[in-house]
């Protein structure tokens, strides 16, 4: 099960992310394109901008960072690493990493 759950949260983490680092280029796309107006089109999309962006971007970060901490929760349940994909030996050290014999040039 706690293998579900960290699929699920691992994939609502990925998405809630991604939209927000999109919403992120956008602003920044906006905020570049409005240069070449003048002040008070720029004052006026900013106050467009303050007035519904906060909303939009809580309503994706919060989610990323929800998703992330329960990834976190039900990876470290299982007791293996979220990043390298392996577990510590029960002394508490990483094991080490074995090298593909496959390879024709040495490591």
């Amino acid at each position: 099960m706690t293998s579900t759950v960290a699929t699920v949260a691992r994939g609502v983490s990925l998405l809630f992310a991604g939209l927000f680092a999109g919403f992120l280029l956008a602003v920044l796309v906006l905020e570049t394109s409005l240069r070449a107006f003048d002040a008070s089109v720029y004052t006026q999309v900013r106050q467009v901008e303050l007035d519904r962006l906060d909303a939009l971007a809580s309503a994706t970060l919060l989610p990323a960072l929800a998703a992330t901490v329960v990834l976190v929760v039900a990876e470290r349940g299982r007791g293996t690493c979220v990043t390298a994909g392996r577990s510590p030996t029960p002394r508490g050290r990483w094991p080490p990493r074995r090298r593909s014999r496959a390879l024709p040039w040495p490591h």
